[in-house]
């Protein structure tokens, strides 16, 4: 997982560490980012299809889907 993380683009990078590791909701990581909620939930995304696509890449079973606050 964290050669998965270290593997993203820094915004998307920054997101997952404020959402997932820090517990930010989306709106206290957007004001902590500087940016939109609507990025946050856009980087949270993209962000976890990456790191879905590395970890099978490595044969790691994923489940499907996002938290429902990146929807």
């Amino acid at each position: 997982m964290a050669a998965a993380l270290a593997s993203l683009r820094r915004e998307h990078r920054q997101v997952i560490v404020c959402t997932f590791y820090e517990h930010l909701s989306a709106d206290d990581a957007a004001a902590r980012l500087g940016i939109p909620v609507r990025d946050v939930k856009r980087r949270a995304c993209s962000a976890l299809d990456e790191i879905r696509r590395i970890l099978e890449e490595r044969g790691v079973q994923v489940p499907c889907g996002h938290p429902h606050w990146v929807r």
